[in-house]
């Protein structure tokens, strides 16, 4: 049998895990629960990915590289398991830089890294839903920071994910309008409103009239994400087009309004506990303003009445 040592010591045994270069979601919802599942040891990750998304991973994680790219987020963008605008050659030397400075560090029992060539990169099946495990361990830094930052509220909290990326079709014009509307109708004397959204991809209230997670300073012990996770144990409803927040609002068996141009993907397909969900077709991401807000009314004062969770 080989045993692997350093400086006179046995190596530690670990899981590799990334680099991830994808979509927040694929990473989320299909990657990592496979790894969670194959691990049936539960060996600690090394995990090699965005920083804001450690908490994915959170107290599995002994290690965890933070990883950056030129041009992440302004002119490269997570699409499926990989990223636009990085080549084929650029992915897999990071790959084998990543497993061959580990494995002077740890014993390396197996390494996952999601596929990046056609077609796999874009297949949502390639890691089967029987093989996934949905067991998020964010650090508990996170639930704590959370508590700090809802400390003396007694009202319901709503959650408001207002995607927004420069050039990006899925926009919807409206969250400045649907802000003035929710103040201007005192609904946010009955509830706490929270905004969510990662920085500089999401629409915040220009006059800072709700709180808003990124108010929270970030440290080495928290993540964006993670503040995320632990924030969906007391959020009411999720409210915002079809993207990853309200999807892991579903995970969460949170309930959601949103609208878009995928139902059937975001209501059943990645919606595995059937956890309540309204959804409006709107193939150009520009639905009424009113009819959201309309919507949005009648599900708080449901909230209100204890006719819904």
């Amino acid at each position: 049998m080989k045993v692997n040592y350093i400086n006179g010591n046995m190596k530690k045994k670990i899981i590799l895990v990334g680099p991830f270069v994808g979509e927040l979601y694929w990473e989320y919802f299909r990657f990592a629960p496979y790894v969670f599942k194959k691990n049936i040891n539960n060996y600690p990750l090394v995990v090699l990915s965005r920083l804001d998304r450690y908490d994915i991973y959170g107290e599995r994680c002994c290690e965890f590289i933070p990883l950056n790219i030129d041009g992440d987020s302004i002119n490269k963008f997570g699409e499926c398991f990989r990223m636009t605008g990085m080549l084929h050659q650029k992915y897999y030397e990071i790959v084998s830089a990543f497993k061959l400075e580990m494995d002077k560090k740890y014993n390396v029992i197996t390494h996952f890294f999601p596929p990046f060539k056609k077609p796999d990169f874009t297949n949502k099946k390639y890691y089967p839903l029987s093989k996934r495990l949905f067991e998020y361990l964010p650090r508990k830094e996170n639930d704590e920071a959370i508590l700090k930052f809802l400390k003396d509220i007694k009202k319901p909290i709503i959650l408001l994910a207002p995607r927004y990326r420069k050039n990006f079709k899925r926009n919807w014009p409206y969250w400045q309008k649907l802000y003035n509307k929710i103040y201007d109708s005192k609904w946010d004397e009955k509830f706490e409103f929270v905004i969510c959204g990662k920085e500089n991809e999401y629409v915040s209230d220009k006059y800072n009239r709700f709180k808003d997670i990124n108010q929270i300073p970030i440290n080495d012990n928290i993540s964006l994400f993670g503040l995320l996770l632990s924030l969906m144990k007391y959020v009411k409803l999720t409210i915002g087009s079809q993207s990853a927040i309200p999807n892991i609002s579903l995970l969460n068996k949170v309930k959601a309004i949103e609208w878009g141009n995928q139902k059937h993907l975001h209501t059943v397909t990645y919606n595995i506990y059937n956890t309540p969900v309204i959804f409006f077709n709107s193939p150009n991401f520009d639905i009424d303003m009113i009819k959201i807000f309309d919507t949005i009314s009648i599900e708080l004062n449901n909230i209100l009445r204890n006719k819904t969770i």
